[in-house]
């Protein structure tokens, strides 16, 4: 582990909790500029713990691999790691060659969980050949999916997996290519992961660092994992009681989202098969925005932790409208029709532009940029 990281973790409690929303490569993009504008802070050791769903998993796991299995320095982030992660990201389409791998006979057995077909892409295009054990442990870093088998918060952590009624599971080895495309493993277009529940000893706890566990034998031989989103798409849960409307143990949280604004139509055909995944965004959509609405309130209380959202809020463009107009902030923004470009820039795994890249990072990078100008977030050390 890092000299470096020593004297900014003495407590977990004391760093940034850091949650990372779906939105396949754009959210990739967005939270790249996100942990920019926080590397240009200097506030990347302070990090110490991240959640992420999906797009959001995706990239923290990419980081991990291109810096040799360890969290990098703010330093390490703005002269190397942000290039790296470009350069993955406008040079190889991992939809596309998922696609071409359903192709192959071989692969045809996970032709109904293709979330396993993404994770051979991912280990091949990306070069992620780390395992959970592999993860360092600080930031400590939770991959959240969705158990199909119970409806609960399926999660990948500290060398291990499960949720609190499945039961949990050391897995040291499993793979973490694996653990990413099983948090972007959305139902539509991608499909579950195929989990063999017999390859593991299951144990029964009551929450995940409980001392007090008791072996279990689960009554399903596969357990199916979907996309984080499908439960909460922000990644708040591992540090946010929506029920009490509190940060868990005291956190310092930072949630970055990179969700599409719901589509406001409905003029598809009524056999168009497509009605039921616009029915299911609004499912989605409604349990994202209560996770919103409940976090932003929290955050107005305490005056701690900030929501840094891809859509830009009355609050902030009023913010931005005063510095264009003041002495105090000579930075140029973002046009509104950017920003809508990049709000409705699809949800997928495919390559993106270099010019597309460029606008969807600088929109997260200047988005925590004003958040933390107008609604300050960051210690004034930092």
């Amino acid at each position: 582990m890092r000299n470096v990281l020593k004297g900014f973790m003495k407590d977990l409690d004391n760093g940034i909790s850091i949650a990372l929303s779906g939105g396949g490569v754009r959210a990739m993009a967005f939270h790249t500029g996100v942990l920019r504008y926080l590397a240009e802070k200097r506030c990347l050791e302070n990090i110490s713990e991240i959640s992420s769903v999906s797009g959001g998993s995706l990239l923290i796991g990419l980081i991990f691999s291109k810096s040799k299995m360890s969290w990098p320095t703010s330093v390490e982030y703005l002269d190397n790691t942000r290039n790296l992660i470009k350069g993955e990201l406008t040079r190889k389409n991992i939809q596309g060659t998922a696609i071409l791998y359903a192709i192959y006979p071989w692969n045809w057995k996970f032709i109904l969980s293709r979330a396993n077909i993404v994770a051979k892409v991912i280990r091949n295009k990306w070069g992620v050949h780390g395992t959970l054990g592999s993860i360092p442990k600080i930031p400590s870093w939770s991959i959240n999916c969705t158990t199909a088998e119970t409806g609960r918060r399926f999660r990948f952590r500290d060398g291990g997996f499960g949720d609190y009624e499945t039961g949990y599971a050391n897995a040291n080895d499993f793979s973490l290519a694996a653990a990413m495309s099983v948090s972007a493993a959305f139902p539509v277009g991608i499909g579950p992961y195929s989990l063999n529940v017999s390859k593991f000893k299951w144990l029964k706890r009551n929450y995940w660092n409980s001392k007090e566990e008791s072996a279990v034998q689960l009554p399903y031989k596969r357990l199916h994992l979907y996309d984080g989103g499908v439960y909460d798409n922000l990644g708040l849960e591992s540090f946010f009681d929506i029920g009490t409307g509190m940060a868990k143990k005291g956190k310092n949280i930072i949630v970055s989202d990179a969700g599409s604004p719901f589509s406001r139509r409905f003029d598809l055909s009524p056999l168009n098969p497509l009605r039921i995944s616009h029915l299911m965004s609004v499912m989605m959509d409604q349990n994202r925005s209560l996770r919103v609405r409940n976090f932003v309130e929290a955050v107005k209380r305490s005056n701690v932790g900030a929501y840094i959202g891809i859509s830009r809020s009355k609050n902030i463009d009023e913010a931005i409208a005063q510095m264009k107009g003041g002495q105090t902030e000579n930075s140029s923004w973002l046009e509104k029709s950017e920003v809508d470009y990049v709000c409705t820039f699809s949800t997928s795994l495919g390559k993106l532009s270099e010019a597309d890249f460029d606008k969807i990072e600088r929109h997260g990078y200047e988005t925590a940029k004003i958040t933390n100008i107008a609604f300050p977030y960051l210690k004034k050390e930092n």
